[in-house]
């Protein structure tokens, strides 16, 4: 990834301090400066120019989409820092992909290529997300890249605030820019192959199958609160919820682990006299309170 010193991105301190008191009288003063400085800060942060022309898909609303044109341009004339992460399965990548490009397929690699020993150099480079048409699996992982760096950040910063999308994938690209410019395509890697070929089915399943599982548990790992107002299977896939007849004592309610009423001996009758109509157990029960002696 191609990264230059420049002047670094105005980061915003924490929230505004809680009103503390002096002396009985609550300083408000101080707590409007740090909330003037803390709104200042995110209006510097919003206002950052985009580092790509870019417009927003009916399909991928919520994402800054490029062309694929602009894409050459920013190769070709070096228009900005850029990184091209190409999100299709590796014997895809091998058949052809841009000069450059990072076959980041899977959450995981993402995280470890970007999010372990994150950079605010990622503030002046222009992070390119595709795959084949750019419907899935390339908006999946920018998505996630978004969602991850927001985890290990301080709201409203960033470490990589440009993420961009190639509109139409590299299908679209290669179908109008394929002969043209190859130029902007690794030298051993002019082509283009299909995620359907059927030479490589094969290897489509065998990565079909690893992202289902990486997303099925993933899924798995996400804490699911407020538990007790789901039923059904709902409540029953809840991390934490344990079958009744497998939980301890300490697991269950304090009405449930208490000791239960002494039985009734058999031929003990003053003791059963002596209980009321509502303690008395099954066997007890059968008899009238006129039958005591």
């Amino acid at each position: 990834m191609n990264t230059e010193p420049d002047a670094p991105i105005p980061s915003a301190s924490p929230l505004p301090s809680r009103l503390h008191s002096q002396g009985g009288e609550v300083s408000v003063q101080a707590a409007s400066q740090d909330s003037q400085a803390f709104l200042s800060q995110c209006e510097a942060i919003q206002q950052i120019p985009s580092l790509l022309p870019f417009f927003n898909n009916s399909r991928t609303a919520d994402l800054h989409s490029i062309q694929a044109d602009t894409l050459i341009d920013c190769m070709r004339k070096k228009m900005t820092q850029y990184c091209i992460v190409d999100a299709r399965f590796p014997y895809e990548f091998k058949g052809g992909h841009f000069s450059g490009a990072f076959n980041l397929w899977k959450e995981e690699d993402l995280r470890d290529f970007l999010i372990k020993t994150p950079s605010t150099k990622g503030h002046h480079c222009a992070i390119i997300f595709h795959c084949e048409y750019s419907s899935q699996r390339a908006p999946t992982l920018l998505r996630a890249l978004r969602r991850m760096d927001r985890e290990i950040s301080v709201y409203p910063n960033l470490y990589y605030p440009h993420l961009y999308l190639l509109d139409g994938g590299y299908k679209a690209f290669y179908e109008k820019f394929g002969q043209t410019a190859q130029d902007v395509l690794h030298p051993a890697a002019t082509g283009y192959v299909s995620m359907f070929d059927p030479r490589y089915s094969s290897q489509m399943r065998a990565c079909l199958a690893e992202a289902t599982n990486h997303r099925t548990q993933r899924r798995r790992m996400m804490p699911i609160r407020h538990t007790a107002s789901l039923s059904g299977p709902l409540r029953r896939a809840a991390p934490g919820w344990v079958p009744a007849t497998t939980r301890s004592q300490s697991d269950l309610p304090r009405w449930a682990t208490a000791s239960p009423l002494p039985e009734e001996p058999e031929e003990d009758a003053e003791g059963a006299g002596d209980m009321g109509a509502g303690d008395a157990d099954e066997g007890a029960g059968d008899k009238g309170t006129g039958d005591d002696d």
